[in-house]
C-alpha cells in the first residue's frame, strides 16, 4: 500500500476518533399528581459529566385516571443535578405541559407548567433511584374544574441507568502522531527516490 494512502487512511481514522461520544442513560418516571392521578414517564439522556453535573430529559406520554374519565397527557422537562459519591440530587425546570380534555361533546387543552426537586441514590454500576417532589401550575384552562394560577403539589420516583461520557482523544496526541506517521512515510518515499 502506498505510504500516502497509509497516511489518509490515519487521518480518517483519527478524525473518527476525535469526535465527542456521549453514552447516555435511560429510566422511568411515577407522577402523582395531587388531585388529578397519576402518569407515567420516561428519562432520556440521564448523564453524568467528568465534573460530576447531570442531566436527564423527562417526557410524558400518557394517559391521566380521573373521576370525569382518561385524558391524554403530554408533558415534558429538564432535569438538572450533581452527584456526590453515591448521593445524586438537583432541580427539575422547564415543566410544560396539556391534557387533552373531552367532555361530553366539548374539548379542550389545560395547559400547565411547573418545577421542582429531585434527590436519590447510585449504585456502583450507576444505577439511580429516589424521589421529586414539585409542583405545577394550570396556565390555561378550557373547564371550571381545572383552575388556573394555583399551585397543584405533584410528586413522585424515579429510576434510571446513567451514562457517562466517553473520554475525547486529545488533539495534541493526535497531532504527534500524524507527523509521527509522516515523517515515516517521507523517509520511506525518499528512500525508494534515491534507490
Amino acid at each position: 500500500m502506498k505510504p500516502l494512502v497509509v497516511i489518509a487512511i490515519i487521518l480518517v481514522f483519527l478524525s473518527q476518533m476525535s469526535s465527542p461520544v456521549h453514552a447516555s442513560g435511560t429510566g422511568s418516571v411515577l407522577l402523582q399528581i395531587q388531585g388529578y392521578g397519576t402518569i407515567h414517564g420516561q428519562l432520556q439522556n440521564a448523564t453524568i459529566q467528568a465534573d460530576n453535573s447531570t442531566t436527564m430529559t423527562m417526557t410524558v406520554n400518557d394517559q391521566i385516571q380521573t373521576a370525569q374519565g382518561s385524558f391524554p397527557v403530554q408533558a415534558n422537562g429538564t432535569w438538572y443535578g450533581v452527584r456526590n459519591g453515591s448521593s445524586i440530587s438537583g432541580a427539575i425546570r422547564d415543566i410544560a405541559g396539556k391534557i387533552n380534555i373531552c367532555i361530553l361533546l366539548s374539548c379542550g387543552y389545560a395547559e400547565f407548567i411547573g418545577q421542582g426537586n429531585w434527590t436519590g441514590s447510585l449504585d456502583t454500576s450507576s444505577n439511580g433511584s429516589g424521589n421529586f417532589t414539585a409542583t405545577i401550575t394550570f396556565t390555561k384552562s378550557p373547564y371550571a374544574q381545572i383552575p388556573t394560577g394555583q399551585s397543584i403539589p405533584t410528586y413522585g420516583s424515579w429510576m434510571a441507568s446513567f451514562g457517562y461520557p466517553m473520554p475525547e482523544l486529545q488533539w495534541d496526541v493526535m497531532l504527534g502522531f500524524v507527523v509521527l506517521m509522516t515523517v515515516i512515510a517521507l523517509t520511506r518515499i525518499r528512500r525508494k527516490a534515491l534507490g
